[in-house]
C-alpha cells in the first residue's frame, strides 16, 4: 500500500493505516528525506527494500523515492504487513509495525484416582471426569465437586508430580497438561458406646454387621457409626434384660443401662442380694447390715 507524504505545513502529520501508524514530520537536511522504522508490543527486526536494517527503531537518510519497509517474524506473533513509504525532499516519515499475539491453544486433561465420575470446573467451564478442554494460554483455577465423605488429596501432573495439596488448584497453561486428582475417603469420626448393667455386673455382648465384641458391665466401646445390638449374658436366679439396639450417628456418646430382676422373692433392702426364705433375708441382714435395724 503507497500513502503519499503530508503537505509540509510547518507541523507533524500523524495518518494512521491498518496494520501499522505512519508520523511525519518535517526537517531532513535539503534534498534528503528520513525514514524511521519502529515496532510494537515488542522489537523486531525491520527491512527496506528486502534488506535487513537491524533491530527497530532504525532511523534512516534516504533520496526522495518510494520505499518498501519489511518487519521479521517473531514466533508466537502475526507479522505486520509491508509499508510502501513514498518519501518527498524534507520529509520525516515514522513508520510503526504492530505485531499482534499469536492466540495459542492447550489441552487440560483432568482426571481422577481412582477414576470417579465427579463435576469438574475450569474457571467458567464444567464437565464430568475424565475429560479434556482446548484452552488459550492462561492461568485457570480448576477444581472438583467430590461427594460426602470424600476430599481431594492433592493433584499430580502428567510427571506425576505433586503441584498442589490444596482442593483447588491453579494452572498456568503454556503447554498441554494433564492433571490427576487423587481421591481419599475421610475416616468416619467415631462414636461412644458405654453399656452397664443393674443391680448386678454381667457380661455384655455387641454384635454388628460382620462380628461381636464381649465385656463386663460397665464397659465402653468406640464404634464407627452405625446401627449396633446389645444383649446380656443370662445369670442364675436373674431374668435376663432383653437385647437392645441402638443406632449411633458420628460423635454421639450414648449411655444404656441393662436392669436385671432377681427370681427370689426376699431382697435384701441394702443390697442386691435375694432370697428364697424371709428368714434368710432376716440372717442376712442381721449379719451383714446390723445397721439397718436402727
Amino acid at each position: 500500500m503507497a500513502l503519499k507524504a503530508s503537505e509540509k505545513v510547518g507541523i507533524a502529520a500523524v495518518v494512521v493505516v491498518a496494520g501499522y501508524m505512519i508520523l511525519k514530520e518535517f526537517g531532513p537536511p535539503p534534498g534528503k528525506a528520513t525514514l524511521t522504522i519502529d515496532t510494537e508490543p515488542i522489537k523486531g527486526g525491520v527491512y527496506l527494500g528486502g534488506v535487513y536494517q537491524g533491530i527497530a527503531p532504525i532511523t534512516l537518510e534516504l533520496d526522495p523515492g518510494t520505499y518498501i519497509a519489511g518487519f521479521a517474524d517473531i514466533e508466537g506473533y502475526i507479522t505486520p504487513p509491508t509499508y510502501s513509504a513514498v518519501l518527498t525532499e524534507g520529509d520525516a516519515v515514522t513508520v510503526v509495525g504492530t505485531y499482534q499475539p499469536v492466540t495459542q491453544y492447550r489441552l487440560l486433561s483432568v482426571a481422577t484416582y481412582p477414576e470417579m465420575n465427579l463435576t469438574l470446573w475450569v474457571d467458567s467451564f464444567s464437565a464430568v471426569t475424565p475429560t479434556s478442554f482446548e484452552l488459550v494460554e492462561a492461568y485457570y483455577s480448576v477444581g472438583l465437586t467430590v461427594p460426602e465423605g470424600y476430599v481431594v488429596d492433592r493433584w499430580e501432573d502428567e510427571t506425576g508430580a505433586v503441584v498442589s495439596t490444596e482442593p483447588e488448584v491453579t494452572v498456568e497453561l503454556t503447554k498441554d497438561t494433564a492433571l490427576t486428582a487423587f481421591i481419599a475417603e475421610i475416616p468416619p469420626v467415631k462414636a461412644m458406646l458405654t453399656v452397664n448393667t443393674e443391680p448386678i455386673k454381667a457380661v455384655v455382648t455387641l454384635t454388628y454387621p460382620g462380628g461381636s465384641s464381649q465385656g463386663v458391665a460397665p464397659i465402653t466401646w468406640e464404634l464407627d457409626p452405625g446401627t449396633y445390638v446389645v444383649s446380656f449374658t443370662d445369670v442364675e436366679d436373674w431374668i435376663t434384660p432383653g437385647p437392645i439396639e441402638v443406632t449411633l450417628e458420628a460423635g454421639e456418646k450414648r449411655a444404656i443401662m441393662g436392669t436385671y430382676q432377681s427370681t427370689l422373692a426376699f431382697c435384701c433392702p441394702v443390697c442386691p442380694e435375694c432370697f428364697a426364705t424371709f428368714s434368710e433375708l432376716m440372717d442376712h441382714l442381721i449379719a451383714n447390715h446390723p445397721e439397718w435395724w436402727g
